[in-house]
């Protein structure tokens, strides 16, 4: 697996790593090499202490323009608006 690692350098220029999305494996050390080795090994003792188990969750907001669907369907004059609106942007684009 790879994971992303932040380092960044003190203003005591030691280096500070961090693993993205994992703020428990933040390690420092004296050079950037050191620093990334530290913060492999936080990793790596995370992930001996469980698993990472993937789960579907589904969304709590559901997209508000669903409520509009088919609003219109019945409507006819509804394809003639279309056919207005398109020409309106054809226009436009020459």
């Amino acid at each position: 697996m790879q994971y992303q690692i932040l380092v960044k350098q003190q203003t005591d220029n030691s280096f500070l790593a961090t693993a993205l999305g994992m703020p428990e494996c933040r390690v420092e050390a004296q050079t950037k090499e050191q620093a990334v080795v530290k913060a492999r090994e936080a990793i790596e003792d995370l992930l001996a202490q469980g698993e990472i188990v993937v789960v579907e969750v589904q969304a709590i907001s559901s997209n508000p323009w669903l409520k509009m669907h088919g609003q219109l369907k019945d409507e006819s004059l509804f394809d003639d608006v279309v056919a207005e609106i398109k020409a309106y942007r054809d226009s436009i684009d020459e």
